[in-house]
Order: structure tokens, then sequence, then C-alpha cells
């Protein structure tokens, strides 16, 4: 029997000109908050994304985008075109923020995403999907922010960072 396999569709995916790369969007949340609290912005900015973790096993980098004084947070795009590689993306952001929490001794926690902006039901479930697979597995005490808006994803990092 002849099988026939539709092809897929254009809402299955956002268009390539629709998704937002992690290194674009951490430049933009930086300058939003570089513009917004200028006084702040060296506090939640770091110098470097990358902090160094010592271990009994060596050295370890881990991306930390978000530095408060008192607290970390992860800063993710799922504005990007599969699944898979968002749940991968934001699973290996929280457990960096994660290993940074704990080796620095830094209590508070936190995981941005920048959600896709669009209407499509179908590809906002296969998000919501990728992001539920990874943040139930997230701490209780990490606080959890995600937006299609940079400026509103921006306001609450900087709510974040510079809480008591």
């Amino acid at each position: 029997f002849p099988v026939t396999i539709p092809p897929k569709t254009d809402t299955e995916k956002p268009s390539a000109e629709d998704t937002v790369k992690r290194e674009k969007l951490t430049a933009d949340i930086y300058q939003i908050i570089r513009q917004r609290r200028p006084d702040d912005a060296d506090t939640i900015i770091p110098q470097s994304q990358m902090t160094i973790i010592n271990t009994d096993k060596g050295a370890r980098a881990a991306r930390i985008p978000i530095q408060g004084a008192t607290a970390y947070g992860g800063l993710e795009s799922a504005a990007i075109r599969t699944a898979h590689i968002i749940q991968y993306n934001l699973m290996n952001a929280l457990l960096d923020v994660e290993a940074a929490c704990r080796a620095k001794q830094v209590n508070r926690m936190a995981m941005f995403i920048l959600r896709p902006d669009t209407t499509d039901e179908k590809w906002n479930t296969l998000v919501d999907n990728a992001i539920d697979r990874v943040l139930w597995r997230a701490p209780s005490h990490c606080h959890f922010a995600a937006d299609s808006n940079r400026e509103t994803l921006a306001r609450e990092i900087i709510e974040f960072a510079l809480a008591a």
C-alpha cells in the first residue's frame, strides 16, 4: 500500500526572519537595561557572561548572562526554529545557573525566556511544551519569566536583579 506523507506546512516552524538567536537577544536586553537603568547596568550586566566554577574535577565555565549582586539568571531565546533545540538550550542554561549558584553560594536564581512573537497556536504549544519539559526540573526557588516582548523581559530582569 502506498503511503502519502503530507508536506510540512509553514505554520509548523517560524520563518528564519522570525527567529532570535541567543547572542542577539542578550545584546538587545543589555541595551534596554543600559537605557532604562544606566546607574544599575554594571550591577546587572557582567563583564563576562562566562563564570568560572571550581570543582573537584577542575575549573568549569558556566554562562551566566544576568549577574546581580545576590542573584544569577539565565537568558535564552525560545524564538528559534526547532522545539528540541529550545529544550536543549533551556536545559543547558538552567544547569549553568544552578551550578553557578551552588558553587558561588548565590541563593537567588532565575530563568528569563524570550517567547516567539506569533499567533500560531500549534507553534506556541510546541514552544510551551519544550519550556515545560525543562522548567518542571528547576528548583522550586527558581524565578521564571517568559515573554515575547524584550522590553517586558528586560523589566523583569531589572526587578529580579535589583531585589534585595
